[in-house]
């Protein structure tokens, strides 16, 4: 489905590009870039993807630390129990490969690092400005995603709706849970959101009304929307 339809992120990337720059941010080192990227595709309600994403790359580009790998795959199966309560797994493993980027061999095959809540607490979703949701996007969105696909186009400046962008984010579960709320509709046929009121519509404006398609060019090219 993401190969022919755009998914949309907490704060509007597009969940492919997330993935592809979630794995450039770990091979190239940088930790908080990676962290980032880590929880946006947590937060968005994609947990399971992301740790299969991350033993994926772990797999493909640290497998010969197999005693980090055995840690890992307990810590792994401790989440699977309770991801809810061990919210702090994802940033463990991304700070642990980001750490085997300097070895050539696994000299230290007891290094572990843990990460505290207090590690992630800033990758936590931020809270929407009362009266001011147009503002959110420019107040969260650090990083600029990267994509493998050459010439990249902006999403939103294909838009027909102020609420068709509200399509491609119900694909998150975090969008669909918000749209739920409101009673939203999603028409595939369309590729749109509809509201049973206007009332409900406005509401939801009121609440999330990022207008994506209105934000400043740098954060449109660089990055939401972008594919």
């Amino acid at each position: 489905m993401e190969q022919s339809t755009p998914v949309l992120t907490r704060y509007l990337y597009v969940k492919s590009a997330v993935k592809y720059s979630l794995t450039s941010a770990i091979l190239s080192g940088d930790k908080q870039e990676a962290l980032f990227w880590t929880y946006e595709l947590y937060r968005s309600g994609f947990q399971t993807e992301l740790m299969q994403h991350l033993f994926s790359v772990y797999d493909e580009h640290y497998s010969k630390f197999t005693h980090l790998r055995k840690c890992l795959q307990k810590r792994y199966e401790k989440w699977l129990r309770d991801y809810k309560s061990y919210s702090t797994f994802p940033a463990t493993m991304v700070v642990n490969m980001i750490l085997r980027n300097r070895m050539t061999t696994d000299s230290l095959p007891t290094l572990m690092i843990e990460c505290k809540e207090s590690d992630i607490s800033e990758y936590n979703t931020k809270d929407i400005p009362v009266g001011k949701p147009y503002m959110y996007l420019r107040n969260c969105c650090k990083y600029a995603a990267k994509s493998p696909v050459p010439n990249m186009h902006n999403l939103f400046q294909k838009f027909t709706s102020q609420t068709q962008w509200l399509y491609y984010a119900s694909f998150s579960p975090l969008w669909n849970m918000r749209l739920q709320k409101y009673n939203a509709m999603i028409q595939h046929d369309k590729h749109d959101v509809v509201f049973k009121t206007d009332d409900e519509m406005d509401n939801f404006m009121d609440k999330f009304g990022f207008e994506p398609d209105e934000q400043p060019l740098q954060i449109q090219k660089s990055c939401v929307g972008i594919l």
